[in-house]
């Protein structure tokens, strides 16, 4: 069970981009990460008293969850998930969904390092080698045989810049969700850390002078009736369910399983998201992306392997 919870949390995340893309004609990129954040910080409210509830009642008040704690790491995990969310999005808007999931792998690597330098942690040769590759293939997908004049130039690319920087982010959230699971539970940590990003999203909101949202009709808007509904629907589903409930299914999923292993079972996402793309929004199947997400699913693999034979 723990092995199909985190593969069906991968299968949600997948869907992201694509997703985003559908709501990309319709709502400002920083609205699109405060709601996120916001429905799934209630979406997990919810059942973190919901579980409470049900221990009171089965253990008569006796050995009930503690409070979510809020700390310093709790509070570092938050700003980093907040920022996060904001340049993920950003950069959705401006490059291909199908590139997003290759070039956010980068975060594999940067938590890695980030381990070596703040924990120190020590670095595998298998784990060395995965990270040349993760990088090559990321490489690959933000140059995708592009002019250098033109590459710097391309929209794309400050894109793939953007979801880098996202990347990066998302592994300062992973060191420091890290370092607050060793005193804390991971539904317990995880309520303050959406809401402390939720927060740091709303300022990137209140910054951004373009209105929230539009009711402007786009090629990528799905045939059939209920068109005014359809983009909130998006925007519930990107907040509980590939936000909220995915996050759950990790939760469940790391209770039981090793990072190391989780991060195996979750390497094929690019793959998932590039056919997803080519399905649904017709983006085109280059070989530089098929060669960066290769080596990038490779360079997670090596990474992966590499990090559980140093754990045992």
């Amino acid at each position: 069970m723990a092995i199909a919870s985190i593969l069906v949390a991968s299968i949600i995340w997948s869907w992201v981009p694509v997703i985003i893309k559908f709501s990309e004609p319709y709502f400002s990129f920083t609205f699109v990460a405060f709601a996120r954040l916001a429905l799934a910080a209630l979406f997990m409210g919810l059942c973190l008293l919901a579980r409470r509830l049900f221990s009171r009642a089965r253990r008569a008040r006796k050995n009930t969850s503690p409070s979510p704690r809020v700390n310093a790491p709790v509070i570092s995990a938050g700003v980093a998930f907040g920022v996060h969310y904001l340049f993920a999005t950003a950069g959705i808007y401006r490059t291909s969904a199908s590139a997003t999931n290759i070039v956010l792998q980068v975060e594999v690597v940067s938590l890695v390092i980030l381990g070596i330098v703040v924990l120190g942690e020590r670095l595998s040769a298998l784990s060395a080698a995965g990270m040349i590759l993760c990088l090559v293939g990321v490489g690959l997908v933000v140059w995708s045989g592009e002019s250098f004049r033109r590459l710097f130039a391309s929209e794309y690319f400050l894109g793939n810049m953007l979801v880098m920087a996202a990347g990066l982010c998302w592994s300062v959230y992973g060191l420091f969700q890290k370092i607050a699971l060793r005193e804390a539970d991971i539904l317990e940590s995880l309520l303050p850390i959406f809401l402390i990003g939720m927060t740091v999203s709303s300022a990137g909101l209140l910054a951004d002078p373009s209105p929230p949202w539009t009711t402007a009709q786009t090629g990528l808007s799905l045939p059939g009736p209920g068109q005014a509904i359809r983009p909130w629907l998006f925007i519930l589903l990107l907040g509980v369910g590939c936000t909220g409930v995915s996050y759950l299914f990790l939760a469940y999923g790391l209770k039981r399983l090793d990072a190391s292993a989780t991060a195996l079972i979750t390497s094929p996402l690019p793959l998932f998201t590039i056919l997803e793309a080519h399905w649904i929004l017709a983006e085109p199947l280059t070989p530089f992306i098929w060669w960066g997400a290769g080596l990038t699913v490779l360079g997670v693999i090596g990474v992966t392997l590499g990090e559980r034979d140093r754990g045992h």
